[in-house]
Order: structure tokens, then sequence, then C-alpha cells
């Protein structure tokens, strides 16, 4: 999850392209609470799919998605292991 306040900007538009190529689904939504003044969007992505970060190999150099590519499984790893330690207890 993502929180966006311009959706409109090439860096937003880029950020959320790649996360659209590294997700199986991608969604924006403002929520019900937020104020209609207040521009801040949500981005949720589901489903990470580590080999598609490798199609966009024309954005990054193959040590950056190698390095992210084991940061994403090591951080997954972490997760899987705290949990299994809390229900263990």
């Amino acid at each position: 999850m993502c929180k966006l306040f311009d959706v409109f900007t090439r860096f937003s538009v880029g950020l959320i392209y790649l996360m659209y190529r590294a997700f199986e689904r991608v969604a924006l939504f403002k929520p019900v609470t937020s104020r209609p003044a207040n521009s801040e969007r949500y981005a949720v992505f589901l489903k990470y799919c580590i080999f598609s970060l490798y199609r966009c190999s024309h954005f990054y150099s193959p040590s950056v998605l190698i390095a992210v590519t084991i940061k994403v499984v090591s951080n997954k790893i972490h997760q899987f292991l705290t949990r299994m330690l809390a229900i263990t207890g």
C-alpha cells in the first residue's frame, strides 16, 4: 500500500506503472473518511509477481533488480518466520 497525494506527476505515474508491472492487481482509492478537498489517495498492490520486474529491465540495471528481488524475498521470509514464532510462542 502506498499513500499518494498527486497521481498526475511523472513520478507518480511512473511508480504506478512499475507497480502495475510487478503486481497482478493494482487499485487506486480515496477513503470515504477523507475530506473531499484533500487530494490523498491510496494505491493498493496485490499478488506480487517476482518475475514481472524483469520485464522492466529497460528501466533498471540487472544488479538493481537482483537487489530488489533479494530484499523482497528476505522480507517475505522474515514475515513468515515472525508469524510462525508468534503461533508457536
